[in-house]
């Protein structure tokens, strides 16, 4: 997967932009990019904050933040022309993310209607659940059973900064070296 981020260059400019929806849906993204020494050096920044409160966040579920999302991430550049022929090029993106655990319900053993010979233990039969899962009432996603098994809380906290120098040297009979180093 190749990632192409906006490079910064000798012309100022930027966008913002706001997403507003249903339970609870907020993003608001932005970035402004220009030159801080015209055809030397120059930058960009760039942000985001994403919020999604879920369908399921109602009072009778016994875990609320099942299938909430909340997202930051900020990211900086500057590249700079050392000479004619190399440049430079720094970035530093932070990430955070705070997520609850995804909707899911869990079935009984009862309630599997599959079984597959072989399974857990050798010439036993390992059962599984095949068709349409239907609802499960009114809170898909907050039985005892779940929360006995996730716990407070569940899902996904993480916290991220990555790191990465570009220099490319572009020599006069066309060819040219490029290095990355990166955390």
């Amino acid at each position: 997967i190749n990632i192409t981020t906006i490079q910064p260059d000798n012309e100022f400019g930027g966008e913002v932009s706001l997403e507003v929806g249903e339970h609870g849906l907020f993003q608001v993204l932005g970035n402004v990019n220009g030159p801080l020494i015209e055809d030397k050096l120059f930058y960009n920044l760039s942000a985001r904050y994403y919020q999604f409160d879920s369908e399921f966040a109602d009072k009778g579920i016994e875990n609320p933040r099942i299938g909430n999302e909340e997202s930051i991430s900020v990211s900086g550049s500057l590249m700079a022309n050392i000479t004619d022929n190399w440049s430079v090029t720094g970035r530093v993106a932070y990430n955070q993310d705070e997520d609850g655990h995804f909707p899911i319900g869990l079935l009984g053993f009862e309630d599997l209607n599959v079984n597959v010979p072989g399974g857990i233990q050798l010439g036993g039969n390992q059962p599984f659940f095949q068709g349409e899962v239907t609802a499960m009432g009114s809170q898909p996603s907050g039985s005892s059973q779940l929360s006995d098994t996730l716990g407070e809380g569940g899902g996904l906290e993480r916290e991220e900064i990555f790191t990465s120098l570009n220099s490319e040297y572009e020599f006069d009979n066309g060819y040219s070296v490029f290095a990355t180093l990166g955390y």
